[in-house]
């Protein structure tokens, strides 16, 4: 059985992923990103749009029913992936490299549900942390991570280079260094977002 069989030849991922099939990045090819859905790595095949060389990107209507169809077929992990950039292209992004403190007693978790307090230099305020390429930060190590402000207007002030405090309590659970923001230029905040 073939991968087009198994997912069904006319199925939604197809014409969700495949409607810019065209923006593929050169030497990516349909069945390239075929393989990757019938493997359940949805995070890199939509990666894949992300890379387009081109100023059109998915917009997060695309995300939206990305992680639609990926709930439908039982993708859980990508679909809170598709779920998590839609609200990115919405609310903005913060990425980082946070270093764990040795002390804190767990990993932080790659999928998007700690929701620590940030100190972000002008006071304290929350956001969803996802950790880009690993499963988890150990207590310790440093990590690439993905900032999900749930309020954008604490956090608009930040730059490259800025540095801001994770708290769950005391002591300080972590030390990040921004490297990159970016802010949606209009438009509603994610599910559940307070602005």
């Amino acid at each position: 059985m073939t991968h087009r069989d198994r997912l069904g030849r006319e199925s939604v991922p197809v014409g969700v992923l495949l409607a810019g099939a065209g923006l593929l990045p050169e030497g990516i090819g349909v069945d390239d990103v075929w393989e990757l859905l019938a493997g359940d790595r949805w995070d890199v095949a939509i990666g894949l749009l992300e890379e387009l060389s081109g100023a059109s990107t998915p917009g997060a209507g695309f995300w939206d029913e990305a992680g639609r169809v990926a709930r439908a077929y039982g993708m859980v992990r990508s679909a809170a992936w598709c779920d998590w950039r839609g609200d990115e292209l919405r609310q903005g992004v913060v990425r980082a490299e946070l270093r764990v403190a040795p002390g804190r007693g767990l990993p932080v978790p790659r999928s998007g549900e700690l929701r620590p307090l940030w100190d972000v230099g002008r006071g304290f305020a929350v956001a969803r942390v996802w950790v880009e390429g690993e499963e988890a930060v150990a207590p310790g190590a440093v990590g690439t991570v993905r900032l999900l402000p749930l309020t954008s207007g604490l956090w608009r002030h930040l730059v490259p280079g800025d540095v801001i405090t994770m708290h769950e309590g005391a002591p300080v659970s972590g030390r990040a260094r921004v490297v990159e923001v970016r802010w949606p230029d209009d438009g509603p905040g994610p599910r559940g977002a307070v602005d």
